[in-house]
């Protein structure tokens, strides 16, 4: 659960099974404040967690079709700013622990954005339920066509879609 300071509008993370329903004091400002207590949910971690089938996820990431382009995602901001990597799949997933890019930015989410290119030559953005959102032109998106030189932010990371003839 995050939790904002009344004070000093910090954000912080807290785990309200442990700190629910007391009261802490901000590290910031020194101000005191409660934590909510947790909502009894009913649901056990069993009822929380997807189930995935590797084989049905290894069918969706297909290698591309041979085109006569050539997609790549460079990074505009950041640690690894200036970096261009090629995609090769039509899934390619952005995030900060998981993924075909990933990102040193603490407030990128381990699964954050994925480009998919469809059949019909559609290339999409789509926000995987990040925490921060995924943004184009400061507004926060789900889904988002993508065209060439597409400039988007994941966390606090500016990227941009690039779309290059094959040679």
């Amino acid at each position: 659960m995050i939790i904002v300071c009344a004070d000093c509008q910090a954000r912080y993370n807290v785990d309200e099974t442990k700190f629910g329903g007391r009261k802490v004091k901000c590290p910031k400002c020194a101000a005191i404040f409660a934590v909510p207590a947790a909502a009894p949910t009913g649901l056990s971690p069993k009822d929380t967690t997807k189930v995935i089938n590797i084989q049905e996820m290894a069918e969706q990431v297909r290698p591309l079709p041979p085109s006569d382009r050539r997609f790549s995602v460079v990074v505009l901001s950041g640690p690894m700013s200036g970096q261009i990597l090629p995609v090769t799949k039509s899934m390619f997933v952005i995030g900060r622990a998981v993924g075909d890019l990933v990102l040193p930015d603490t407030e990128v989410s381990r699964r954050h954005c994925q480009i998919e290119i469809l059949g019909d030559g559609r290339i999409m953005l789509k926000d995987l339920d990040s925490t921060n959102g995924t943004f184009f032109r400061s507004e926060r998106i789900t889904e988002l066509p993508l065209e060439d030189k597409t400039e988007f932010v994941a966390g606090k990371t500016a990227l941009m879609f690039l779309i290059t003839a094959e040679e």
